[in-house]
Formats: C-alpha cells, structure tokens, sequence
C-alpha cells in the first residue's frame, strides 16, 4: 500500500497483468456469503486464496512493495469440489491432473500454503476502480524448478471455522476479518464460544 509525505489517501499497488511466478501464503474460510446475481440472491460458503508474486514485469521492474515485500493477489472461490466448481478447475490446472475418487472423499485444502505456481493475472476495469484477478492457475514448468524457486517471503495466513483459532482470526487484515464476522457461521461460533465460558465459570465454583 502507498502513502505520501503529506498525508493523501493510500492507494494499493496493482500487480500487472500477465503470467507470474507465484507461492501461495494464504487460506481464508470466509464462511457463507451472500450474493446478488442478475437480480437473484445465493448464499456459499467461499473462501479466498492468496498468492504473493515473484519476478519481473513485463518493463523488468521487480514485483515488490516499496519496502522489498512481494505484490500479492487473491481470488474468491466457493467451498466445493463439485466437478463444475471453479476451485476444482483451479486446482486440477495447478497439480495438473484431477483428483482421485479417495482425495474427494476429503482432501486438506491447506497443503497448497507454501506451494508454487503459475498465476495469470488480469485486469478488468470499472469507473475509476481497477479490479485484479487470478484468471488461471498452472503448474511451474520443470525448465523454471531447475533453475531454483524462491522463498516464501509472507509468514502463513490461514484460518477456518473447522478448527477455529481465535490467534489466527487476529491475525488477519481487518476488511477480512469484517467480512468473516458478517458470516452466520461467525455468530454460531460466538455462541459456542459464550457456552464454553459459561461452563469454564461453573467448573470454578467450589461447591
């Protein structure tokens, strides 16, 4: 994000379009959102995805921050493994081939944190507002891998209602955690939550 000396507003860095190598950092259960398509109102659960970029643009500049930190993009899927799901197409495009029948049964989403890949980047453009999004996902080629990847620079980013860890909610920006909280999954969470302390209260009581 950029700032000035004198204080006018900040504005983020766009990654550029084109194809990037990228590492994925980050795994965000956004738990279920509603939308409002053509007039029709849905309701998923969705998560989002993040990806930091390394390299150059397409002038040569590297794809950092003003502080050296890599630029990032993310895309929003829906939690489904559905054969038409978009995150399912992603995914088999990445590991370059589909899942097996075990692997639907029940597959760790978060073992993609801290793997490498391919991320086509583009730009749609509204008003005066630029929109960056992860239009595909691929595997690196083997001549690249032979080359040497880079590290991972950003610390992991992760959290989900499954196994819920009030630290790694922290942790996260404030616009996600925002979104997160507008979950019904976040108030069935907090009710448990309240539920649990009663019970921590009563085990205290000595008679």
């Amino acid at each position: 994000m950029l700032i000035s000396e004198n204080g006018s507003k900040p504005k983020f860095k766009d990654a550029p379009e084109g194809v990037h190598l990228a590492i994925c950092y980050g795994l965000v259960d956004l738990g279920t959102q509603t939308s409002v398509i053509k007039g029709e109102t849905t309701s998923a659960r969705k998560i989002r995805i993040f990806w930091e970029l390394h390299g150059e643009d397409s002038e040569g500049k590297p794809l950092t921050l003003d502080d050296g930190r890599p630029l990032s993009v993310s895309e929003r899927y829906t939690l489904s493994l559905n054969e038409k799901a978009n995150l399912r197409q992603m995914l088999t495009s990445w590991r370059g081939s589909d899942f097996t029948k075990q692997e639907l049964k029940g597959f760790d989403l978060r073992s993609i944190i801290g793997k490498p890949c391919m991320v086509t980047v583009t730009h749609n453009i509204v008003g005066d507002r630029t929109w960056v999004n992860v239009k595909a996902v691929t595997g690196v080629p083997s001549a690249m891998k032979k080359l040497g990847l880079p590290t991972k620079a950003n610390p992991d980013m992760y959290f989900s209602f499954g196994y819920f860890d009030g630290e790694e909610f922290e942790a996260l920006p404030k616009g996600l955690q925002e979104v997160i909280m507008k979950a019904p999954e976040w108030e069935e969470r907090q009710k448990i939550n309240s539920v649990t302390s009663l019970d921590d209260v009563e085990d205290q009581i000595p008679f």
